[in-house]
């Protein structure tokens, strides 16, 4: 999704990400790959299983893997409301800006923001 973030960012969308590993692993993931945006840390899942994206299909209790979520992209508007989701089987694959922007001016959210007046 990085290399889709600026794309998103002219269309006025901020773009996060959550993940089931420490904010230490986070940090110094998002240094390594020169990560901008903020990557959020659920470590033990708990806004996953809220969300009801817990992948437990590919990863059992047992494993090492678990508490890693489906990939999913949520669009959320400027009131915390859910106007899509889009999601993958595997986390490599994101789904095409194009699809995101189509699915955020369906729902009027998608509009290039206004210069700001003089």
């Amino acid at each position: 999704m990085a290399a889709s973030q600026e794309a998103l960012e002219k269309h006025g969308i901020k773009l996060s990400a959550i993940s089931y590993d420490s904010v230490k692993v986070i940090k110094g993931f998002a240094q390594k790959h020169r990560i901008a945006y903020p990557l959020l840390s659920d470590h033990g899942s708990k806004t996953i299983r809220a969300f009801g994206i817990l992948n437990e299909r590919d990863f059992k209790p047992a494993s090492r893997a678990y508490g890693v979520p489906f990939p999913i992209v949520f669009l959320v508007d400027q009131t915390g409301i859910i106007r899509g989701k889009f999601a993958k089987r595997r986390y490599q694959n994101r789904p095409p800006i194009p699809e995101l922007l189509a699915a955020l001016e369906e729902h009027g959210k998608s509009k290039p923001p206004s210069p700001p007046a003089e």
